[in-house]
This record gives C-alpha cells, structure tokens and sequence, in this order.
C-alpha cells in the first residue's frame, strides 16, 4: 500500500512538471521578448538585465527549477520583440536531462511557441520529433524533451528596463547573385543647384579618416580611434553572410513612401540622398515607428547569400523617436533600369562634402520589390563607429539596375563594402508569411 501511495506522489509531481513545462503562459506576445539563455546565466542576472523580478519569469515561463541550461529559451516582460542573441538554435536539452511528454498541439500553436514555453530551442524539438520543417497541425502529438525538477526562486528587486535591439525579418526567396559591374571610366555630370548639406548619419561622417582599404580599411577601424572600438570589439556587427537562418512567420513590416525631394551628397565614402525631417516616408517595425533619414550605396554589396555577394546594395537609414536606427538593405543586380533611382544616378557628384539638389523626387515606392518579406537580425552600422542596436531587415528578392546606372557609381567608388562579420551568437529570421 505503502508502495502504491508513492507511486501515485510521483506521478502527481511528474504530471505537475508536465503541465508546467506545455501551458502557455498568461503573458501577450507583445509585451514579452524571447531570450536565449547564455553560458554562465542565472535567473537573477537576467532578471536584472531586463527589469525585472526572478517571480516574474518563474511565473511567465512557469519554470520549475532555477537551474538554467545554455541554449535554453526564456520569456522576459519587454516589448522590444524577439532579441536575436543566439545562433540558428542548436539542439540544446531543457534542464532535466533527456526524458520527453507527450503534448498534442493546440489552436494557435507554433514550434517557436511551444519551445519558448518548453524553454528548448527549435531544433531541440524537431530532432525530439524526427522532422525538419515546421508545419505542425491542431491535434498533433508532439513530444517534449526534458522535465525540469522543481526549486524555489528567490525574488530580487525589480530595476528599469534595459532597451534591447529586437530582429528581424525575412523570405524565403533568394536571388542569383550578380557579377560586380567593372567602373566605367568617366564620371556622370555633376548637378548645378548646390545647397547646404545635411547632417549624415552617424558612420559615413565619421571625424577621424578611415577608408576600405590600406593602412584605414576595415581591418584597422577599431584601432584608428577610441570612438571606433566596435569595428573590433562589438559582437554584433553588420555586415553578415545570410546562411542557414530560421524560417517563421512575422509581422509585416509598414512602408509608408512616396515620392519626395532629396539632396544629393558624395562624403567621401559612398553617394548618399539626404530627406528633410518630417517628410513622412516611415516604416514600422516591431510597432515602432521610424523615419527615413537618408539611403546610400555600396558596390559590391555586403551582404552576402551563402557566400554569394551581389553588383550593388541600398542601405535606406531610419531613425525612431528614441534615437534607434533600422536599416532596409535592397540587394541590387543588373537587369532593367530602375525608374526610382534614376534622379539619383543620372546626377552623381565627384565633388566631396558639396550637397546639390536633386533633378526630380525620388519615388521611394520604387525603390522596393513588390514581395517585402526580408531577412532580420539585431546588427551594426557598417562603417566607423560601428555602432551596434542596429535593426537590420534585408529585403530577399533584390531588385535591377541597368548597366550604366551601375556604372554612373562605380565610376566614382567601387571597392565600398566592409566583409561579412561573424555571426556570433544571434538569431538570423527569415520571413515565411505571404506580404498582405
């Protein structure tokens, strides 16, 4: 009898772990951010790092033990989005070791869902159920591996919220790269109407010189001064090789473009078209608005896709009311002539630091392909200071430029693109909803 009342204690705690481990948590999706514990983690430091108490995530992950595993996935109240903080997730075992339950996938269930609130990664729960895909459908036996023993959490005083740098987005459609184009030998015309230049984003107007090759290329950039110490020591810096990256529905990213007037500047670096403020041509990611600041080129692109670079790359610069900065990376191949860039590269200036106005307004619109699902991660600027808590969203089809469009700027620099960085530990998403 003895015996019987043990047996029945034991599956009692053994169903309570399973309960705890597959109930979604109370908390709304917008107000959570999914973190990726790292190696030396303790509930109480991360609690710290995000604003709040160690009872708060036991109660939003319905945790069951403080011991924590690298790899393992944690809720935190922030409604910066997903902090992309690890690689494509490896197959890392929840604390408890290799035992798997049962669940049946409910309404509304996605693998990144259950893994967040089984606190595994993706692949984790794959490799537990025998498939790599990630369609999964109501009434489906899924098992989940790992049962956590349970411990007592100990609170600590909630601090201010610490802003993180949330992800990104992005399809799955992926473009031939494009040969780089060889610079033409003359220099387009330089526009007449000059006009005092505006103030550059931080990177292309650094004050101390930095260049993309020799003695001031990418290489040395941390070393050129203290204000660049990014360029070497930051961990999550742009540009990046697209490979491998985890592919989930996200939240359309808002374009609001039209049509608007620009000044067009040669810094030194690149070929830049700078907006007045207010001009009303924003984006919206994660919820936040941003509003575009300026757009530039590089030749080749830096971006790459699985290590194939393509003739040019848009970077277009937003900023939000907080100070953070997205950037829309359009990758850029020969083909057709493109009617939204046309002003600007028919009026390319040799003349450095000298603003002129454009032609014509450029049709922002144009500038995008019809299919704006992207790649997105947390990044960097890709010049001096390298400044990181960049949000990167490279659009995945990439867009055409005729060959003397490519030639009116590699006439003038070719050679401007900063090498693919390590990834590091951070997630790299890939849009797979339909663009509405």
């Amino acid at each position: 009898m003895r015996r019987l009342y043990t047996l029945l204690a034991l599956a009692c705690i053994w169903a309570a772990g399973i309960w705890s481990v597959v109930t979604p948590s109370a908390a709304t999706a917008e107000g959570e951010t999914v973190y990726v514990v790292q190696v030396g983690d303790g509930l109480t430091a991360i609690a710290r790092k995000f604003g709040t108490t160690v009872p708060q995530l036991v109660a939003l992950n319905r945790l069951v033990s403080t011991v924590l595993q690298p790899g393992q996935l944690l809720k935190v109240p922030n409604r910066a989005g997903v902090i992309a903080n690890a690689t494509s997730p490896a197959a890392v075992p929840a604390a408890g070791g290799s035992k798997a339950t049962a669940y049946r996938v409910q309404k509304g269930d996605t693998l990144f869902k259950i893994a967040t609130r089984a606190g595994i990664s993706v692949a984790a729960l794959q490799a537990a159920n025998g498939f790599t895909g990630t369609n999964i459908r109501v009434g489906q036996r899924m098992m989940i591996p790992g049962v956590p023993a349970v411990a007592a959490a100990i609170p600590t005083a909630a601090k201010p919220l610490v802003p993180v740098a949330p992800v990104v987005k992005a399809p799955p459609t992926t473009a031939a790269p494009a040969p780089t184009v060889v610079p033409a030998q003359a220099a387009a015309p330089v526009p007449t109407t000059a006009a005092a230049a505006a103030p550059a984003i931080a990177g292309h107007g650094s004050a101390v010189p930095w260049a993309y090759v020799g003695e001031g290329g990418p290489t040395r950039w941390g070393s050129l001064s203290p204000d660049y110490k990014l360029c070497d020591s930051g961990i999550e810096q742009s540009p990046i090789d697209v490979v491998n990256p985890l592919k989930m529905g996200l939240t359309d990213i808002i374009f609001k473009y039209a049509a608007t007037p620009g000044k067009i500047i040669n810094n030194g670096h690149t070929i830049q078209v700078n907006f007045a403020a207010g001009n009303g041509n924003t984006i919206v990611v994660d919820g936040i608005l941003h509003e575009l600041l300026q757009f530039h080129f590089h030749a080749p692109s830096e971006h790459t896709i699985a290590g194939a670079s393509f003739a040019m790359e848009l970077h277009l610069v937003h900023k939000n009311a907080g100070g953070g900065l997205a950037v829309v990376g359009v990758l850029l191949q020969p083909g057709a002539a493109s009617a939204g860039l046309a002003p600007v590269l028919t009026s390319v200036p040799t003349d450095v630091d000298v603003a002129h106005d454009l032609p014509a307004p450029v049709d922002l619109a144009q500038l995008l392909p019809a299919d704006r699902r992207a790649y997105r991660y947390p990044g960097s600027l890709t010049t001096p200071p390298c400044s990181e808590g960049v949000r990167w969203i490279l659009l995945t089809t990439p867009m055409e430029l005729d060959t003397a469009q490519i030639a009116a700027y590699t006439a003038v620099y070719t050679g401007t693109n900063r090498p693919p960085q390590p990834r590091g530990v951070r997630f790299l998403l890939q849009d797979t909803s339909v663009t509405k």
